[in-house]
């Protein structure tokens, strides 16, 4: 393979590295799934929506397009109520009825 042909192909994927934000994707996944694994926890709601908000928003200031931040939130989004419940069933616990007193 050429030096101009690797070029080119890195030039071709570089199309698609910013759709959806990778950034804001996998904090909305994390905050998502905590969530759906602590839905007693008011702390954990706050602090998961703040945290993927900030990351979300603040990538899309600098490096992305608005659309790429709701891209990935929507994205991010999905896969973390997929994997939350996923693994909530596989446990076959609710994890916020464990320790009630240190996620309240």
């Amino acid at each position: 393979m050429t030096a101009a042909s690797l070029i080119h192909l890195a030039s071709i994927a570089y199309i698609f590295w910013g759709w959806p934000s990778s950034h804001t994707t996998i904090a909305f996944s994390m905050s998502v799934c905590l969530i759906t694994l602590f839905p007693k926890s008011r702390p954990i709601l706050i602090s998961a929506l703040v945290y993927a908000f900030y990351v979300g928003l603040s990538v899309s200031v600098s490096i992305h397009w608005l659309s790429e931040f709701v891209a990935g939130a929507i994205i991010g989004s999905l896969v973390g109520r997929v994997v939350g419940r996923n693994f909530s069933a596989n446990v076959k616990t609710d994890l916020s009825a464990s320790n009630p007193e240190s996620f309240s």
